[in-house]
């Protein structure tokens, strides 16, 4: 019999959010890969992991939004505190996202490289700060296993939805003037 399966699960197969680490890393990942096709001039191939790396971060901070962030306001009774100072990245992110799949289709190569490297830089400076604080408190006080997996079922119904709508941000004051009103006119941001 396979040692593994007998195997005692880990701390860290009962934290809420193992699955979001992972994916930080593979979102790393993801835009390491997008920059290396850049590179190497395959332009196609690099829109192509983007759209995918872009739909997948905006599933990953739905996720977070409307599940972690609302566990950590209610135990904290923080809702204005380091809550909305990530929301308000979610929402920088949001937008970079919008302008490379823009960039990428327009010219891969020439005006996407130092944004991919911003984004890097930004994102994984905003990963250290939720799993340090948000990840953090959140595996502290889900201690219970009905409320944990409760929790992790939210999450990756969040995470693998293929309703389209878990790919907008919840509605905070970070969102800028030209971002409301260009939504209450039926389009997308500039």
């Amino acid at each position: 019999m396979d040692s593994a399966v007998n195997a005692s699960p880990s701390p860290a197969q009962y934290s809420v959010t193992v699955a979001l680490e992972a994916e930080h890393q593979h979102l790393l990942e993801a835009l390491d890969e997008v920059r290396r096709l850049l590179r190497e001039g395959e332009g196609d191939a690099a829109q192509l992991r983007f759209l995918s790396f872009g739909d997948r971060l905006l599933r990953h901070m739905g996720a977070e939004e409307r599940v972690l962030f609302p566990i950590f306001e209610q135990v904290t009774g923080i809702p204005d505190g380091p809550t909305k100072a990530l929301r308000c990245a979610h929402c920088a992110f949001r937008k970079v996202v919008r302008v490379l799949k823009r960039s990428l289709v327009v010219d891969p190569a020439e005006s996407s490289d130092a944004m991919l490297a911003y984004l890097k830089d930004a994102f994984v400076k905003h990963d250290e700060y939720e799993q340090q604080w948000l990840y953090r408190i959140c595996n502290e006080v889900v201690c219970d296993d009905v409320v944990r997996d409760a929790i992790l079922g939210r999450l990756d119904a969040w995470r693998t939805s293929e309703d389209e709508s878990v790919l907008e941000g919840v509605p905070h004051q970070c969102a800028d003037r030209a971002e409301t009103d260009a939504t209450a006119a039926g389009r997308e941001a500039p």
